[in-house]
């Protein structure tokens, strides 16, 4: 899935974080013996593509670091952050999973195929120190960690609780020692660890997921978020209110697993006399998917839970066809037979990889949802509304009743169903004799149309004329493809490009090569000959070529000559070219500062704003906005703030104070999306030594 990046007077298609479909890639006790990490590569290139060159964009690591219990340990009892397998402690040199050097090629082997790699980060607790006075308990705690092989992060008992600080915080667990993330140095060790796992020589994580975080506050995930940059972080808050779920999301500022939705499905699911009530799917009161879809990571079963025991393949049929982003549960997949089974009996409609093909090839990988049906306790009707004539959206029927088929006739708005017939390519049900796929429909010119499901289960149905999704295998003959980009970057910058078929990814680019005449080129023989990708163009990989993107075939030389004029990409360097500067007038207002925007000594607020209203927001399914920031000595009352315009006031959406060092930063402003939307920056200091610094803004959306 794509996103695009707003320009002035044009859009760019960028990859997002929102599309695709995630993967647990454990489960609670895997196999023991140093084996996982080599398991799950081996299992990289099936997963990306599972069914018809479409499969996974994430997949998910148990935690890396070396656990107090050693070769046993699952990780999440953390002793050494920075021992990933390579040190002799606890028992064992591996971990459980492996080395540092089996996790770092089971990462390149995904990120190769252009899949993202999350880490499980546990910063609630540590585990595995030895006995030390404390003089805040009046007695022996197990907090010093001055044992740990690596040498780093070497805490005493003062970055636990109770401390100089304060005697707790949000939560504990099991007893460990609690981590207090109010102590400056215990912030700075996490942050340092976490940009240590991003760098390929040591690991090459790219994206968290947060372990617990009803320990400890959402401000602490919003800390370590801003120091790394991850492409992606979700949290653990395991509770099943969508209000609880809503406000960790607003302290936190990243998504959030949707433990509502997965009990609600459980309780659809376990419930073999159709006596739950499939509507709740939709209930914003019951689903955080249904609520805010855009932080939803939705699943039906993980290392922690596994509560759905019947008629699972009805949840994942749900997850992986509605709004959000499903997470598959590596355990299901493999050990309980669901990629390509789950009904009574298999068959080509069946399992969680035609639903994948679904997903991404129908419905362009983030369904844009139409409810159908939902006034019928055992039938529910809902389609995506399709974006292309390649991804012409679907039409799902999923039934609880437990022994009759169901159908109901419905008006879709989808355009690209119109006037076609409908088959259905995935179906399932595990009432004996009723797993088969269902008849193909007709839908009117205007829309109306009957689908059926069978009886707990479900089918998915979309234009005949797409064919039979089939199964994609490596058939890769050695070709070379080749792109050459004619452009003057000018001295000192280059060239690099981006695509959605690996070696390419969206999440990072790869630098070309120059040669005489400006012309800039990559070659490759990893993409099979005759496969279609698309790709894009970047100058220092952080500036966009303009327009959509460029579609290439697998096998050939493609030469494009791109223009870099039309995206809303501010360096900040001319800063009265794109912004206004009020409040404040004296010397130290908002002015061009090597190639940023600084401001000093501003004793009354200083506020710059953007010109332009940028307006095409408007249709926006996401906006997000991204900038560096920079603040020195900003005191109480101090700050550098950013607001953005909703259409009848500024709201805010962040604020620094004290000393922070550069950094990126980013902000989902989607509810904030008008036909008016601008940006400013608000800054206010009381000394000519105190500064505020903003470079590099940009507005990105989604469709």
């Amino acid at each position: 899935m794509k996103k695009w990046l707003i320009g002035i007077g044009e859009v760019l298609l960028v990859s997002t974080l929102f599309g695709g479909v995630m993967m647990q890639g454990f489960y609670w006790d895997v196999p023991a013996g140093g084996t996982w990490w080599d398991t799950m590569k081996s299992k990289a290139y099936e997963l990306r593509y599972m069914e018809g060159g479409y499969g996974i964009n994430r997949i998910w690591f148990p935690p890396a670091s070396k656990g107090q219990t050693g070769a046993t340990s699952m990780g999440y009892d953390p002793h050494d952050y920075y021992d990933l397998g390579q040190y002799y402690q606890d028992g064992t040199t591996e971990t459980r999973f492996g080395s540092q050097a089996e996790l770092k090629s089971a990462i390149a082997t995904f990120k190769g195929y252009g899949v993202s790699c999350m880490a499980d980060i546990v910063p609630n607790h540590r585990s595995g120190g030895a006995s030390e006075y404390n003089p805040y308990t009046g007695g022996n705690t197990w907090t010093d960690f001055r044992n740990v092989a690596s040498g780093k992060a070497m805490w005493q008992y003062s970055a636990f609780h109770p401390n100089n600080i304060h005697s707790a915080d949000e939560g504990t667990f099991a007893g460990f020692p609690d981590v207090c993330h109010n102590q400056t140095f215990v912030m700075d060790d996490l942050k340092a660890w976490m940009n240590w796992l991003k760098d390929s020589a040591n690991a090459g994580f790219d994206s968290w997921r947060y372990d617990y975080v009803k320990g400890y506050g959402g401000w602490v995930v919003q800390q370590l978020n801003s120091a790394t940059s991850p492409t992606f972080s979700v949290g653990e808050c395991w509770d099943g209110s969508v209000s609880v779920l809503d406000s960790w999301v607003s302290a936190s500022g990243t998504s959030v697993f949707d433990f509502a939705l997965y009990y609600t499905l459980r309780d659809i699911c376990n419930n073999t006399s159709g006596g739950g009530y499939l509507p709740n799917v939709f209930n914003t009161g019951m689903s955080y998917a249904a609520k805010n879809p855009l932080r939803a990571v939705t699943f039906v079963g993980n290392h922690d839970t596994d509560e759905i025991t019947t008629d699972k393949m009805m949840a994942y049929a749900f997850i992986l066809t509605y709004q959000g982003y499903p997470c598959i549960w590596w355990k299901d997949y493999y050990n309980y037979g669901l990629a390509t089974g789950g009904g009574a009996g298999t068959s080509s409609g069946n399992g969680i990889k035609k639903l994948v093909w679904v997903r991404e090839k129908l419905g362009g990988g983030s369904p844009n949802i139409e409810i159908l049906k939902s006034d019928d306790g055992d039938l529910i009707i809902y389609g995506s509304k399709g974006s292309s004539t390649s991804a012409p959206g679907y039409i799902v029927a999923i039934n609880d009743s437990p022994s009759s088929w169901k159908s109901a006739q419905v008006t879709t708005g989808n355009s690209y169903l119109k006037g076609q017939t409908l088959v259905a390519y995935a179906w399932s049900s595990t009432v004996s004799g009723q797993n088969y796929q269902p008849a193909s429909v007709s839908c009117s010119s205007t829309g109306v149309v009957t689908v059926s499901a069978p009886p707990r289960g479900y089918a998915v149905y979309s234009i005949s004329t797409n064919g039979t999704s089939g199964t994609t295998t490596n058939t890769n003959t050695t070709a070379t493809t080749t792109v050459k980009a004619t452009y003057d970057v000018g001295y000192g910058n280059t060239m690099y490009i981006r695509g959605s078929v690996a070696p390419l990814s969206w999440d990072k680019g790869i630098a070309m090569t120059w040669t005489t005449g400006n012309v800039w080129t990559w070659s490759t023989t990893q993409i099979p000959a005759g496969t279609t990708f698309e790709y894009k163009v970047l100058i220092n990989d952080t500036t966009w070529s303009d327009g959509a993107n460029y579609v290439g075939t697998g096998g050939q030389t493609m030469s494009i000559t791109p223009t870099f004029n039309g995206n809303f990409y501010d360096t900040m360097d001319v800063i009265t070219q794109n912004w206004v500067v009020s409040g404040y007038t004296g010397a130290g207002k908002w002015h061009n500062y090597n190639y940023m925007a600084r401001a000093y000594g501003c004793t009354t607020e200083s506020i710059m704003t953007l010109k332009w209203s940028l307006a095409k927001v408007t249709n926006a399914k996401t906006v997000t906005l991204a900038f560096k920031r920079q603040v020195t000595g900003l005191d109480s009352g101090e700050y550098l703030a950013v607001d953005v315009y909703n259409g009848t006031s500024w709201v805010q959406v962040a604020s620094f104070t004290g000393t922070l060092s550069l950094a990126n930063v980013s902000y989902n402003v989607t509810q904030y999306k008008n036909a008016n939307f601008k940006v400013r920056f608000r800054t206010k200091m009381s000394s000519t030594s105190e500064y505020s610094y903003v470079d590099n803004v940009s507005v990105a959306v989604s469709f």
